[in-house]
């Protein structure tokens, strides 16, 4: 079950709505019992007190038979069947009274059998329509979370895909770059060439260096030493396009007005100690440059969406991580540099968000590159371009 799905909620949700409706079933069951018992509590005493009220009349009639029958002189026949006759009488008023009893004791024993079902008929109708209802809001969550988990999926695809793209852009404009760069030196050289011939002075083409590149006008010269270049060479090589970054950003590294081939001359600079750096940094941790590469790409990227987002940068992992596999980023950096990863993009995620929050994002991070490191510092300055 993905973090997507609200199955468990729901289960949870009827579980309750089933226990509340069998207790108050079996409160009226149980109340329609109370009053049951009290009214056959009730019979007994009924019943005897009518009993006594029949035995009661039964003498006092006897008595008035035996003094209308000394005041008249009756025989003992005549007084015996007169006692016969109330016995007669008073029996069968007795036998309608226990008849009235045992009905209503009966009328009781059919009343509490008829309660008993109708509560466990009305727990079934209720456990049944729960099944029920419980069945189509899973069936709904399901479709919705699928739904959820597919739109994850796609979304990650598309942004994959232009991702994808876009570095595919930037390494062909790079590739174009390059050529530009390489036939506008040629036409440098051959141009000092000639002119160095057309002089007639050999001194003169031996110190200009045929095919040597010159160095930048108005102190701005770019060195075969990276000493100053490294805050720079940082940003480039977490940027997208890392010569875009550098026209960008020329002016922070005092470039400002540096020519398009002394911005060449950096650019290969910083080409030659991208390897370098690759190599040693491969080396020395015996990560390969690719898993380094990738790293760092995956970081930076991670970083900005989970920041974009709004979201709890390691729960955005989980979720990219429960959509492509956890294999998806093992193979691109290796195990070690995936727990790398998740130890950093929070720290990452919290600076992007903060400097894209501030009004003057560059003097933010001018102001907290001392707080934050180097590397990050060299990061955000490469997504400020």
């Amino acid at each position: 079950m993905s973090k997507n799905d609200f199955s468990a909620y729901i289960n949870e949700l009827y579980d309750r709505k089933l226990e509340a409706k069998r207790a108050a079933l079996a409160s009226a069951y149980e109340e329609k019992l109370a009053a049951n018992a009290a009214e056959e509590a009730k019979l007994g005493p009924e019943y005897y007190a009518a009993k006594n009220r029949v035995a009661s009349a039964a003498e006092t009639e006897k008595r008035n038979f035996d003094e209308y029958a000394n005041a008249r002189g009756l025989g003992s026949g005549a007084a015996a069947q007169g006692r016969l006759s109330r016995s007669i009488a008073l029996q069968s008023d007795l036998n309608a009274l226990e008849k009235g009893r045992t009905a209503q004791l009966e009328r009781l024993s059919l009343e509490r059998s008829g309660i008993a079902k109708e509560y466990a008929d009305a727990v079934a109708q209720a456990e049944a329509e729960g099944a029920s209802e419980r069945a189509w809001a899973l069936y709904q969550e399901g479709v919705r979370a699928a739904e959820a988990e597919a739109a994850a999926e796609k979304a990650q695809r598309e942004y994959e895909l232009k991702a994808a793209a876009q570095a595919q852009a930037a390494a062909q404009w790079e590739k174009e770059y390059a050529l530009k760069a390489a036939e506008a030196e040629a036409k440098a050289a051959a141009a000092a060439a000639a002119s160095s011939a057309s002089s007639g002075s050999s001194g003169s083409g031996a110190s200009s260096g045929s095919g040597a590149r010159s160095g930048p006008s108005g102190g701005n010269s770019a060195s075969a030493s990276t000493a100053g270049f490294d805050e720079l060479f940082e940003g480039m090589s977490k940027s997208g396009s890392p010569y875009t970054y550098l026209v960008t950003n020329a002016g922070l590294y005092g470039l400002k007005n540096a020519s398009t081939a002394t911005l060449g001359e950096v650019y290969d600079e910083y080409k030659a100690w991208s390897e370098k750096r690759s190599a040693s940094s491969a080396a020395s941790s015996g990560y390969t440059a690719r898993e380094l590469s990738n790293y760092q790409e995956v970081l930076g990227r991670l970083a900005v969406s989970s920041a974009r987002q709004g979201s709890d940068p390691l729960a955005y992992i989980d979720r990219l991580v429960g959509v492509a596999g956890r294999s998806y980023y093992t193979d691109l950096m290796g195990e070690e540099l995936y727990g790398l990863l998740r130890a950093n993009v929070p720290a990452y995620t919290s600076a992007y968000a903060a400097m894209s929050k501030a009004p003057d994002p560059a003097a933010w991070l001018t102001a907290n590159s001392a707080r934050l490191g180097a590397e990050i510092t060299a990061w955000l300055r490469s997504q400020l371009g």
